[in-house]
């Protein structure tokens, strides 16, 4: 979906032309926020200290939980989750076709404890709700087309990726495997350098 697949680094999403993350409260730029020492500190208990300085550069955006193009290499150069936190950063952006499209990426360790990465979790495509009922069968039947190679599922498999048409609500979602939580859950704690004590300067 305009080159984005379930499961992609986040380092791929660069190319996309994305909305700028603004707060909730007052809704100004994230990327201009100052972030306070007890906010910062009580973030970086999730990290390693060998990543404190990527988390600091990129906190504002860890803390509204959202993503943009200026947010896509700070965010990469994070490592050293250590908690299993549920991230869900989100980010939005028109297809071009003007179809709002929301992307979620979330923390996935790799092989090791030592690998970890920001991966997309789902994305979610919302079809105008003027669609007529017979635009909207249409619809499903050239996405059940497309997706034909992909497990249909109402839920995230633990497995593979799956997607689904709600027709009443107008909405595409693509899900990756949502993997064993207890297995990502210890493999971040033992990343290298966890447990450690934190600083911030």
């Amino acid at each position: 979906m305009n080159g984005i697949c379930v499961g992609d680094d986040i380092s791929a999403l660069s190319k996309i032309k994305w909305d700028n993350v603004k707060s909730m409260i007052g809704n100004k730029p994230v990327k201009s926020f100052k972030i306070r020492d007890a906010s910062l500190k009580d973030l970086m208990q999730n990290f390693s200290p060998d990543t404190a300085s990527a988390v600091k550069e990129a906190a504002p955006y860890l803390l509204e939980k959202g993503f943009d193009s200026e947010a896509i290499p700070k965010l990469s150069r994070i490592k050293g989750f250590c908690q299993p936190i549920d991230l869900d950063l989100t980010g939005h952006f028109k297809s071009d076709s003007g179809f709002p499209t929301r992307v979620n990426v979330n923390v996935e360790p790799g092989s090791t404890a030592a690998e970890q990465t920001l991966r997309v979790k789902f994305i979610i495509r919302r079809y105008p709700r003027e669609f007529t009922t017979a635009q909207v069968r249409e619809l499903a039947e050239q996405l059940k087309a497309r997706y034909a190679g992909v497990k249909a599922s109402t839920f995230a498999d633990p497995n593979v990726p799956t997607w689904k048409f709600d027709e009443f609500n107008r909405e595409l979602w693509l899900m990756a495997p949502v993997g064993s939580r207890v297995q990502k859950r210890d493999l971040l704690k033992q990343y290298p350098g966890c447990g450690k004590s934190l600083k911030i300067d």
